[in-house]
C-alpha cells in the first residue's frame, strides 16, 4: 500500500488529528476485543460508538444505551436487538469492573455522593456488585434511577443508600425487584412531596403516598419499603437518632429480662404527633422509660400508647401543646373515655398523670395540672367463665394428632399444664428433668421476672424428649423455633390456631379459640380436686390469690353449692331461731 501523501493544501492540525482519530479507534477496538464476544454485536457497536466520538466503554452510559437500541431497531429484529444490548451491557461490566480494581475506582465506590445528581442505571453502577445484581434480566425502567430531579439530596442520598443495600442483600431476585419497585414509589413520593428527611416523616405525610401508587398492591409494596427505609436509618445511624419519628428497639439492645422473644416489642412510633414540640416531649419521657425504669417492654408499650392516644386527642381538639394543658382539657379527654372499664380507665389516668410528673421533675412545668385521685374509679373485679367445656377439651385433644406439629406440641403444654403460651413459645431445651419418680418443667416467667418448676405429666415428658431428640436441640436452644433459630412467635402460634379451629367447624362448632381458657381450666380442675388456693397461685405463678380467684370458674358453684348444705341442717336454718305465736303476743 503506497505511503499516505500530504497535499500542499492539507493542513498540519488536521493531518495531526486524523492520525489521532486513528489511534482512538485502535484503541476502542483493542477495549472490545477483551470485553465482548464476535457473535455479541461487536462490529455494530463499534460503528455506533465511532460514529458517535466514544473512545472508551467506559463512557457508555444510560442515555447512550437507549439512543443504541432505537439504532438497532431501525435495522435489526427484536431478538438481534436483545443480543446485541447485552453485548454493550457486558462491554459495560468489563470497565466497571476494570476501573473497580484501581485505586480510583475504589474511592470512588466509597465516595458515591456524584450518583446523586445523575441518571443511575443500576446494571452500570460503578460497584461491580451491584452491577452484575442483574444484568438487565427484568424490566429496564424497574433499573433506571433518574436522581437529576429537584429535590433533597440529603433525602435522594438516604435514598440512594438503602437502594445499593437492597441490591446488595442475599435475597431472591424476585424479592429484590419487588423491594425496588416499592421504592420507586416511595423516591417519587418523597420528590413531589419534597420530603427533606425520611427519619422524621409524620402521618399526615405518609397519608399521602398512596396517591403516587396506581394499584392496592403498589401501595402496599411502597408502604412497607417506607417503613424499611424508616428502620434502616435508625438501625444503621452511627448515634442513636432520638428525634426520628419511629424508634426500632433492636438498635437499643435491651436487657433480655425485659424483652418476650415470643412476642417482642419491635417499634415505638411518634407519627401520629404532628406538633414538634408534643413529639419531643413524648420522646424525652419514653427515653427515660425505656433507660431508667428498667420496665418490661410490653409494660412500656402499654403506657406509651396511652400516652399517645391523650397527646393525638390534644393536638386534634384543642391545637395545645401538652406542656400548657391543664385541667379543663385533660378533663374533657377524661370524658371521652368515660366508658371504658375501671381498670382501663384508671390506667390511662395513671399514665397521663405519671407523665405530667415527670415534666415537672424536669421543670418543664411548675407544677401537675391535675389530681389523679380525684379521677380513678372503683374497680370491681368480675368472675368471667373461661374454662373450656369438657367435650370441647376431649375433642381437641383427640384431634391434637391432625395438628402441624410445633402447635400441636405448643397447645398440649398450654392444655395440660395451664402454662401461658409466652412462656410454652420461649421454653429452652433444659427446661425438661425428672426427679424421682415424677417430670418436671422449669419455666421462665416474663412477668415475674423469674423461674418456676413444676410437675408435669410423665407421657408429656416423653413426647417432648424424643422431639428434643430428633431435632437435635441443644440445652440452650428454643424448644420451638422459628425460622431464624429464634423463639416462636405467639402471633403465628395464634394464627394458625384460628385457622385450624375455623377449616374443622364440623367438629367444633361455635367454639371461638383462646389459649388462655385453658389456664382457666387447669385452675378450675386444681380446685375441684381439692387443691388449695394458695397451691393453685404458686402453681399459675399469681403473686395476689385475688388473680388465682378470677381463674378458678367453679368457685362461684361451690360456694353456691357449700351454701345450700349448710342451710340444709335445721340447725343451720335462718328460722330455726323462730318460734311460733299468736299475733300480738
Amino acid at each position: 500500500m503506497p505511503a499516505r501523501r500530504v497535499f500542499a493544501w492539507e493542513p498540519e492540525e488536521q493531518w495531526t488529528s486524523s492520525e489521532e482519530r486513528e489511534k482512538k479507534i485502535e484503541e476502542l477496538s483493542r477495549e472490545l476485543d477483551e470485553s465482548m464476544d464476535s457473535n455479541s454485536g461487536k462490529g455494530c457497536l463499534k460503528a455506533y460508538l465511532v460514529k458517535n466520538e466514544v473512545w472508551h466503554i467506559a463512557d457508555i452510559d444510560y442515555e447512550l444505551r437507549v439512543d443504541y437500541k432505537k439504532y438497532l431497531k431501525s435495522t435489526y429484529s427484536d431478538s438481534v436487538v436483545r443480543s446485541y444490548l447485552r453485548g454493550m451491557d457486558k462491554a459495560k461490566l468489563y470497565a466497571i469492573r476494570k476501573h473497580a480494581n484501581t485505586l480510583k475506582g475504589k474511592q470512588e465506590i466509597a465516595k458515591n455522593t456524584d450518583l446523586i445528581q445523575e441518571l443511575l442505571f443500576l446494571p452500570y453502577h460503578p460497584n461491580p456488585a451491584i452491577a452484575e445484581r442483574y444484568d438487565c434480566k427484568v424490566a429496564i425502567d424497574k433499573l433506571v434511577w433518574d436522581f437529576r430531579v429537584n429535590g433533597s439530596e440529603l433525602c435522594k442520598r438516604q435514598l440512594l443508600e438503602i437502594i445499593e443495600d437492597v441490591v446488595l442483600r442475599d435475597i431472591m431476585l424476585r424479592e429484590c425487584t419487588m423491594r425496588l419497585n416499592g421504592l420507586k414509589v416511595v423516591y417519587q413520593f418523597c420528590m413531589q412531596e419534597h420530603i427533606e428527611d425520611l427519619r422524621y416523616i409524620t402521618q399526615v405525610q405518609a397519608d399521602k403516598l398512596e396517591k403516587y401508587a396506581d394499584t392496592a398492591y403498589a401501595k402496599e409494596l411502597a408502604e412497607r419499603e417506607l417503613r424499611e427505609c424508616q428502620k434502616y436509618l435508625f438501625c444503621h445511624a452511627k448515634n442513636i437518632l432520638w428525634d426520628s419519628t419511629v424508634w426500632y428497639l433492636e438498635r437499643l439492645h435491651l436487657e433480655q429480662y425485659r424483652v418476650n422473644p415470643s412476642n417482642p416489642v419491635k417499634k415505638f412510633s411518634f407519627m401520629g404527633i404532628e406538633k414538634r414540640e408534643n413529639r419531643e416531649i413524648l420522646q424525652e419521657y419514653m427515653k427515660y422509660c425505656l433507660g431508667v425504669t428498667h420496665l418490661a417492654m410490653s409494660g412500656i408499650q402499654a403506657e406509651f400508647y396511652r400516652i399517645l392516644a391523650f397527646a393525638m386527642w390534644m393536638e386534634k381538639e384543642t391545637a395545645m401543646e401538652l406542656k400548657l394543658a391543664s385541667e379543663t382539657e385533660i378533663k374533657k379527654y377524661f370524658q371521652t373515655i368515660e366508658l371504658k372499664e375501671a381498670s382501663y380507665f384508671n390506667d390511662i389516668v395513671i399514665a397521663i398523670y405519671q407523665l405530667y410528673e415527670y415534666l415537672q421533675t424536669k421543670e418543664i412545668i411548675d407544677r401537675i395540672p391535675f389530681r389523679y385521685e380525684y379521677y380513678l374509679k372503683k374497680e370491681i373485679h368480675c368472675h368471667n367463665n373461661r374454662s373450656v367445656e369438657m367435650e370441647i377439651y376431649e375433642r381437641i385433644l383427640r384431634e391434637l394428632k391432625n395438628f402441624p406439629e410445633i402447635p400441636r406440641l405448643i397447645l398440649l403444654h398450654s392444655m395440660l399444664i395451664g402454662l401461658r403460651i409466652s412462656e410454652v413459645c420461649t421454653l429452652k431445651g433444659d427446661a425438661y428433668s425428672w426427679q424421682g419418680r415424677d417430670a418436671w418443667i422449669q419455666v421462665y416467667q416474663m412477668k415475674m421476672r423469674t423461674y418456676k418448676r413444676v410437675p408435669i405429666p410423665d407421657v408429656l415428658y416423653k413426647i417432648m424428649k424424643r422431639y428434643l431428640e430428633k431435632y437435635h436441640i441443644g440445652s440452650e436452644d428454643y424448644v420451638f423455633q422459628n425460622k431464624r433459630g429464634g423463639a416462636y412467635q405467639y402471633g403465628s402460634f395464634k394464627w394458625q390456631m384460628k385457622e385450624l379451629f375455623n377449616k374443622r367447624q364440623d367438629i367444633f362448632k361455635g367454639y371461638d379459640f383462646k389459649s388462655h381458657d385453658f389456664r382457666h381450666t387447669i385452675a378450675t380442675l386444681l380446685y375441684d380436686d381439692e387443691v388449695p388456693l394458695q397451691s393453685i397461685r404458686d402453681y399459675l405463678g399469681h403473686d395476689y390469690e385475688e388473680m388465682t380467684q378470677q381463674y378458678v370458674d367453679f368457685m362461684p358453684k361451690k360456694i353456691s353449692a357449700a351454701n345450700q348444705e349448710f342451710f340444709k341442717k335445721g340447725e343451720n336454718s335462718l328460722a330455726s331461731g323462730i318460734k311460733k305465736c299468736k299475733r300480738g303476743k
